[in-house]
């Protein structure tokens, strides 16, 4: 309780101090609101809470102000510049205690939906995640199934180009054994050729290393015959 006199000389200095006091307390305390009443008196006392040095401090102070002087009929200043008024301290209090009950409504009310929006952003979420798991399995499946397309492609052409390097050595094999055989001195006696050689079994190829022999065998497909020169 923060006192002040309501009638006599002091009423302007004494209530403006009390409400300078609750605003230093305030800085410290935090109130949630001040409430002014008085303790009961004549109805004639009430012309000096229409004061402006009052006014100014009911206006001016850093928290709601909620009057309840105590007069049901006639309003005064205060009525007026105060966040709220009530008839009667008894008013004030059913006031307050009604603004606590619908308080604690509203906090349960802002409670449950935030409850709900959570829940919502959960269910969104969870559906935004498996959209996204269903996608990314899609995507993997189909580029599994393209990866899987290359790489039997690939394996195709290198099948191809290994079957073509086979095909090409066989048939350069085939070619060189040919060309082999066709150097085959029995190969060379059927054909109807025949090879000359000297006494020491070496091949006379010309009519000059001839000449300088005695004597040759001449080999046929069938046999051997010595000649003199």
């Amino acid at each position: 309780y923060y006192r002040a006199s309501f009638q006599g000389k002091n009423t302007l200095i004494e209530v403006p101090a009390a409400f300078e006091l609750v605003n230093q307390v305030h800085q410290t305390e935090q109130f949630d609101a001040v409430v002014m009443i008085r303790g009961g008196g004549p109805k004639a006392d009430l012309f000096q809470l229409n004061e402006y040095e009052i006014a100014k401090a009911v206006c001016t102070a850093q928290l709601p102000v909620i009057v309840g002087i105590g007069h049901e009929r006639d309003k005064i200043l205060l009525d007026e510049v105060a966040n709220h008024a009530c008839h009667t301290p008894s008013l004030v209090i059913s006031h307050i205690a009604n603004t606590i009950i619908q308080n604690a409504r509203n906090a349960k009310q802002d409670w449950q939906t935030v409850v709900q929006l959570a829940a919502e952003i959960l269910h969104s979420a969870k559906a935004d995640n498996e959209r996204l798991n269903a996608q990314i399995r899609e995507q993997s499946v189909r580029l599994l199934g393209e990866q899987r397309k290359k790489i039997a492609t690939l394996m195709q052409e290198v099948k191809n180009a290994s079957q073509n390097q086979l095909n090409q050595a066989r048939h350069q094999t085939k070619f060189l054994m040919e060309q082999v055989l066709l150097g085959d001195p029995k190969m060379i006696l059927n054909r109807g050729y025949a090879i000359v050689r000297n006494r020491q079994n070496k091949v006379i190829t010309s009519f000059a290393a001839a000449q300088q022999e005695k004597s040759l065998v001449i080999e046929f497909k069938d046999g051997r015959v010595a000649c003199k020169i």
